[in-house]
């Protein structure tokens, strides 16, 4: 049996009745993510919500020693960190399996055994050039407006720092657009991450400049990408 056919909206009060009461809710979802793709939201660096302690335990034990790092959390894959030193030099580690545990979000999978990073030397220059830029981003962070647009599916990615004393700050953002100001960021995290894993002139030189654009216009960075 085929299905009846929909009628297509040939008059122009149709048309507008639609317009009128659709476009205020598109508008208005496009309009919070904006607002949220456009800061940091801040974040306890203690990171004590279950999930995220969990993630960071299992994934970045040697904090005392990193400068920089971001936690990847995807909905439906392992989650994976990459950091810097002050070496320097960056790593990456992900998890054999996803530590999310759906079923039982306070009861997060653990991973008994330390998975062993892959590291790999990176100039000193694009090092402290990335610590300027992520702290220029983590230094602006705020709370989201209130909204009841609600995120399901998609990743999250938390920026952490540690200062000369030991002191974290951190942010989140979530699944943001390619092209705003944390998509800018985020860029910058899965450059990094190539890079460990396979690393070139040509990629350094793309996580230069996608760090450049990053950066309000009056801040100068150390290194030239060429």
């Amino acid at each position: 049996m085929k299905r009846p056919r929909r009628r297509r909206c040939r008059t122009s009060m149709c048309r507008f009745v639609c317009i009128v009461f659709l476009s205020p809710l598109v508008w208005a979802a496009a309009t919070t993510q904006a607002v949220q793709d456009f800061h940091l939201e801040p974040l306890d660096a203690g990171l004590t919500e279950i999930y995220r302690h969990a993630v960071h335990r299992a994934l970045l034990p040697e904090a005392r020693s990193v400068q920089s790092a971001v936690l990847v959390m995807p909905s439906f894959r392992p989650e994976w960190v990459a950091w810097i030193e002050s070496t320097p030099r960056a790593c990456t580690r992900a998890a054999p399996h996803a530590i999310w545990n759906g079923a039982a979000p306070d009861s997060p999978n653990t991973v008994p055994v330390t998975i062993p990073p892959v590291c790999a030397p990176i100039s000193a220059t694009l090092a402290e050039d990335l610590r300027i830029s992520w702290r220029s981003q983590l230094g602006r962070t705020r709370q989201p407006d209130p909204s009841d647009t609600v995120g399901m599916d998609g990743t999250t990615y938390v920026f952490l720092q540690w200062s000369s004393v030991g002191h974290p700050i951190a942010g989140n953002t979530w699944s943001p657009y390619a092209e705003s100001p944390m998509g800018r960021l985020v860029a910058t995290a899965l450059l990094l991450r190539r890079l460990v894993l396979a690393p070139s002139p040509e990629l350094e030189i793309a996580l230069c400049k996608a760090n450049r654009a990053i950066l309000p216009l009056h801040r100068r960075l150390t290194r030239r990408c060429s």
